[in-house]
């Protein structure tokens, strides 16, 4: 069953640009910087404590847009400017735009502090986390937006196991009063990405396992990252940082999840250097 909005992945010719072509500055600046790179559509977007300070799109003519909230330019001079918004200003992006967006991405990174949140800027270190060697799930994308469904999916992961489990995270800072719908905001993402028996749709299979080849080949996932050739197994997982014990959101969660048909489990991690434990010590919000 092909799921209705999942798409991922970037035209051979976007990957030379970026790894050996006239867009390679922007995968340096990316790297050097600690960037979240995700891969959408045809379009990548750079990410900084959940902002992000690029979307640049592969257009059909074979050229490249780049968008950038305005902002994030204060004092920043970009070449091939072609319009601009109260919003977003917009870029043919060819090597000499790639070139300048490195020398000015620190610029940009500090006009963009003011704005950045406190979940979004956990999400950020979770992600960066998950890169690590004894990282027990790698985390292979980010805010997925599925067809029909109002709110994003905070995270895809794939665990580091012998026998790997695709994971549907949805990440909660503080007390943010959202935690008791937790069950409620995994459950349409659960249904559309899985079949009947528990495990990945065959659709979001291919998608996944491109995106995570496409992703290693820009060096922005580990490249020891295995992404089985059997179907996965999918479960949930609830990321509470940064969580008062004494706040009653989580028990009205575990009362939701109780029926909710699938599997939520649940970790605790602290700031500022939020991480998912490993695996064993997963809580159970709903077995």
């Amino acid at each position: 069953m092909a799921v209705l909005g999942l798409s991922r992945g970037l035209a051979k010719e976007f990957l030379v640009a970026l790894l050996t072509g006239a867009l390679k500055p922007i995968l340096d600046a990316a790297k050097a910087h600690g960037l979240d790179l995700q891969v959408r559509e045809d379009y990548i977007n750079l990410y900084d404590r959940g902002l992000s300070l690029l979307k640049l799109t592969h257009q059909v003519n074979g050229s490249y847009r780049a968008e950038i909230h305005v902002k994030f330019l204060a004092g920043v001079e970009l070449p091939g400017e072609m319009r601009r918004s109260d919003c977003y200003a917009t870029f043919d992006a060819d090597g000499a735009f790639a070139e300048r967006y490195r020398e000015a991405i620190s610029t940009i990174s500090a006009n963009a502090n003011p704005y950045a949140a406190g979940e979004a800027s956990a999400e950020q270190v979770l992600v960066r986390n998950s890169l690590s060697p004894d990282a027990a799930m790698v985390i292979i994308d980010r805010q997925l937006q599925l067809h029909g469904v109002p709110k994003r999916a905070d995270v895809i992961g794939l665990t580091r196991e012998a026998e790997p489990r695709f994971i549907i995270g949805e990440v909660k800072c503080g007390l943010n009063n959202d935690i008791q719908e937790i069950p409620a905001q995994l459950r349409p993402y659960y249904r559309m990405l899985t079949e009947a028996d528990g495990r990945l749709t065959r659709n979001a299979t291919d998608v996944y396992r491109r995106l995570v080849e496409q992703k290693q080949l820009l060096g922005v996932l580990p490249a020891d990252l295995r992404f089985p050739a059997e179907i996965l197994l999918v479960e949930c997982l609830a990321i509470l940082c940064d969580y008062n014990p004494r706040s009653r959101l989580l028990g009205r969660a575990r009362v939701a999840a109780s029926s909710c048909g699938f599997t939520i489990h649940l970790v605790q991690p602290a700031g500022p250097d939020y991480e998912v434990p490993p695996v064993d010590e997963w809580e159970t919000l709903c077995p």
